[in-house]
């Protein structure tokens, strides 16, 4: 799912919505590439979540008492494998734990309405992190992805994916392609863009 529509595309351009279907195609295209950079330079997604909840079993990645994970919107268990031998036999409870992030609670969507921001981490109350040979020492159940697309996620994917379609090519819908490289340096020079996304990027956390 791009994280911006064709018509919001288009308007950018100056170009109404009615639009021959190999043009449509490429502002497609143009969009796509646009939201994968996003999630790239971003290192997460914004997909909306699935509509039952979710079991991923999880890297350890932090230290002491918290855990970083993928963003979350609400948990329905968590357990750990403390003795690294791939079960998940300590099971947390409520008092065990906290789903934190690192952002003020709300964020505006596309709607222009205030939307809960996901969880980025949690915070182990009575015990530290596990440790073992074994990478996957988390099983979490829930509910994953984002509510909504913020709105500074579907600026940034209109305002690149129709930079990408005036860089390409001089004449409009004259795109051919949308190689990495290209998307890279247009992205990586565009102080718009960039300001849109730094306060949804992951930085220091794979």
């Amino acid at each position: 799912m791009g994280y911006c529509t064709p018509k919001e595309v288009l308007a950018r351009m100056g170009r109404d919505a009615t639009v021959t279907a190999s043009a449509n195609q490429q502002v497609t295209d143009a969009i796509e590439a646009a939201t994968a950079g996003i999630v790239e330079d971003c290192h997460r997604t914004f997909d909306a979540p699935a509509d039952d909840p979710e079991t991923r079993v999880l890297p350890v990645i932090g230290r002491g008492t918290r855990l970083y994970i993928p963003d979350l919107i609400s948990a329905v268990s968590i357990a750990l494998d403390y003795d690294d031998d791939g079960t998940y036999e300590t099971v947390l409870t409520s008092a065990d734990y906290e789903l934190d992030n690192w952002h003020a609670e709300t964020y505006v969507n596309e709607a222009g309405e205030r939307a809960v921001w996901p969880f980025e981490f949690v915070s182990l109350l009575r015990r530290g992190v596990p440790t073992g040979a074994r990478r996957r020492l988390v099983q979490i159940e829930g509910t994953w992805g984002w509510p909504t697309v913020p709105a500074a996620i579907n600026q940034a994917c209109s305002i690149l994916a129709t930079r990408l379609m005036q860089r390409m090519s001089a004449a409009p819908f004259g795109v051919q392609s949308f190689g990495e490289l290209g998307a890279q340096s247009i992205r990586s020079s565009d102080p718009d863009y960039m300001t849109l996304i730094g306060p949804y990027r992951k930085t220091g956390i794979a």
